[in-house]
């Protein structure tokens, strides 16, 4: 067997949970269809509990981000001192941000709120290495 997710079609799968109900092993309904057992008992169980819908592909993906309520509290605190229209930076919102109580809120997080609350692009600012000055030996060693 290949190791390779191949998408089934609901008719298949209903062949399938019909010679699976018809009372024929597993073994010989997976060298037929050339699928694992695991998949012909997962299928018709869930034929038996939602039907043919239960055939389906369900949409494998990403899930939505869901924000924390601390999240949507500070943002709406933005919302406030961003409406008058003055473009303020993160350090500032995060001050402002400090003082009215969210006291461990991330740089970036506050970079996201602002990039979420207005069309301005907020840049990140990226931390850079200062170069190590070398010194100069002493020759009289």
């Amino acid at each position: 067997m290949s190791n390779r997710k191949r998408e089934f079609s609901v008719s298949k799968k209903y062949e399938v949970v019909q010679a699976y109900q018809k009372g024929v092993k597993t073994e010989e309904i997976s060298s037929m269809y050339g699928i694992s057992q695991n998949s012909v008992l997962r299928w018709a169980r869930a034929f038996d509990e939602q039907g043919l819908s239960g055939l389906e592909s369900r949409k494998c993906g990403p899930r939505p981000r869901t924000l924390s309520n601390k999240v949507e509290a500070a943002e709406q605190i933005v919302g406030s001192l961003t409406s008058d229209g003055q473009q303020t930076g993160v350090g500032k919102v995060q001050g402002a941000l400090y003082r009215h109580g969210f006291l461990d809120l991330a740089k970036e997080t506050v970079r996201r709120i602002l990039k979420r609350r207005t069309d301005v692009i907020v840049p990140r600012r990226l931390r850079t290495r200062r170069k190590k000055q070398h010194r100069e030996k002493d020759s009289r060693y």
